[in-house]
């Protein structure tokens, strides 16, 4: 029973946070976000499809049914964390494909139905149990933890990867792009799940203890996942902060007034922010300047030490000027959804 209760509270959060990131037409835009309703999304799935195979245990043919969704499901999560995890991945190795969002939910969606196609069909019965419906045998091994361990090893890497370059170019970089709540997520499924799969083959005392080890982790993923992408992002806060304070003025002359004053403070950041993202342009310009001079020159060791030294400069003012941007797009969205 609690379980099942920590598993709905884990499933409102989601659905929560998925709502909080979609209604906002700006935020909804970024790439980053395209791809955290993507995961959200997956969880939903997988934590519905979880609590119907929990009621599903009496009836056979029911239990195979929500057995084959869940592994379709748990597959999903698996693909798609993997696919959020590699784009500041791409970003830092090689340039992000075009549509990477729309490329990332095709894959998501439809490469895990391979997969359990693969395992239902020559061995269906092994995806019912007497006490759990969740696959058992061959699919479970062969479907669910080989594919588990290879694409979790490989979404740590990249992440580590990509913490370990920004470190070398800029480490306070590291709190402001999209790496931290990936990682944390990440973990938290996987210590979560492992102490569910192994309860098929356990005994009942072992299987309790792994459930309330699951109720820690896995069982209660969306409140931290609510935590991490929404309390902890700034950009979520100051959208719905303008959208919850200035959504119901009291009186026409008080609401006039604060009206203006945010208005003036907003372009003055906004003029601000704009100002430092095009002193980031001439910081740029400067710097490619100063590569093609050392370039022009029959470059020794030392003059290639420094065009790399210029290359990395570039990417780091790059990536700040992202991030100045970006915020200025939320300030902007933030503003024009507090007037609606």
């Amino acid at each position: 029973v609690l379980t099942v209760i920590l598993v709905v509270i884990s499933l409102i959060f989601f659905v929560i946070s998925f709502v909080m990131h979609i209604i906002s037409p700006k935020l909804r835009t970024k790439v980053h976000v395209k791809l955290f309703l993507n995961s959200s999304a997956a969880f939903i799935l997988l934590y519905i499809i979880y609590i119907g195979a929990m009621f599903s245990q009496d009836n056979t043919s029911s239990c195979i049914v929500f057995s084959a969704l869940l592994h379709y499901a748990f597959l999903v999560v698996l693909t798609a964390m993997l696919l959020e995890s590699s784009l500041q991945f791409f970003k830092q190795v090689w340039k992000s494909p075009d549509y990477y969002p729309i490329i990332a939910v095709f894959i998501t969606w439809t490469t895990p139905i391979l997969v359990v196609l693969f395992c239902v069909a020559p061995a269906h019965y092994l995806y019912a149990t007497e006490r759990y419906c969740q696959p058992r045998g061959v699919p479970l091994y062969l479907g669910v933890i080989v594919p588990f361990i290879i694409i979790t090893l490989l979404s740590w890497s990249m992440l580590i990867y990509t913490i370990i370059v920004l470190l070398k170019k800029k480490p306070k970089l590291i709190l402001k792009v999209q790496l931290i709540s990936p990682l944390i997520t990440s973990l938290l499924f996987t210590f979560g799940w492992i102490f569910v799969l192994p309860q098929v083959n356990s005994s009942n005392q072992t299987a309790n203890i792994l459930e309330g080890l699951f109720w820690f982790t896995g069982g209660v993923l969306g409140f931290y996942v609510f935590l991490l992408y929404c309390i902890a992002s700034s950009n979520v806060r100051a959208i719905w902060h303008q959208i919850l304070c200035h959504s119901k003025p009291q009186r026409v002359h008080e609401d006039e007034v604060s009206l203006e004053m945010v208005v003036t403070k907003d372009i003055h950041e906004e003029e601000q922010e704009k100002e430092i993202a095009t002193e980031k342009d001439e910081q740029i310009n400067v710097v490619m300047t100063n590569k093609e001079i050392v370039t022009d020159k029959n470059m020794d060791e030392q003059e290639k030490e420094i065009a790399a030294e210029k290359d990395e400069e570039i990417d780091v003012i790059k990536i700040e000027k992202e991030i100045v941007t970006e915020d200025v797009d939320v300030d902007n969205v933030a503003h024009e959804e507090s007037n609606i």
